[in-house]
């Protein structure tokens, strides 16, 4: 009784699981289900395609699963309808997985703001659940599935205490307290035998 009464919200996108439940969202015709099928041809986990279903569990808790209808069938533009299980195989798809971060795809915009340190987290509210929040801008060239695998290895690392940023921004200020010069030099003093 208590998951037929929960709440429960729908949302556009792609679900995929990489250690870390990732949903991405952006604009149809964006490329959430390209970058979700070049992230299950690397070994990846497909959730649901089209349409997510995100049930409240607890507190602080989204649960994600699709729908009866689609389940594990994905549409790619120019291509039509594909069963990602029949093609991949069972080891290629889950019935559900907790959301842990979501990544917006967007055409890259020279207005918008994106972040660059990583200093200043954003989180979407979903269900009254904070979530961590990226948007990622597209351009070509951009390899966004490889960026997706960082997002995920990211989030881990944080969850388990190691923030790169604030690391990074903890030595600069040490430097900048010593008074050092922070020329760009080298970061070795000599070169060893390996001239490679």
């Amino acid at each position: 009784m208590d998951d037929q009464f929960v709440p429960k919200l729908s949302v556009h996108g792609s679900f995929v699981v990489y250690g870390v439940g990732i949903l991405f969202i952006g604009k149809s015709g964006v490329g959430k289900s390209e970058v979700a099928l070049d992230l299950i041809e690397r070994g990846h986990r497909l959730v649901a395609d089209d349409v997510i279903i995100l049930t409240k569990k607890g507190e602080g808790i989204l649960m994600g699963s699709g729908t009866d209808l689609v389940k594990h069938f994905m549409e790619i533009r120019g291509l039509g309808l594909i069963n990602i299980e029949r093609i991949f195989g069972i080891r290629a798809i889950r019935f559900q997985k907790r959301l842990e971060v979501v990544v917006e795809l967007e055409v890259w915009n020279e207005s918008e703001d994106y972040t660059r340190t990583g200093l200043d987290e954003s989180k979407i509210s979903l269900l009254d659940v904070e979530i961590p929040y990226i948007k990622l801008p597209i351009i070509p060239g951009k390899n966004i599935t490889v960026i997706s695998e960082v997002i995920s290895l990211h989030y881990l690392l944080k969850h388990y205490g190691y923030d790169a940023a604030k690391i990074f921004q903890e030595k600069l200020n040490r430097n900048l307290q010593k008074g050092k010069n922070l020329n760009f030099e080298r970061g070795v003093d000599y070169f060893e035998h390996d001239f490679e």
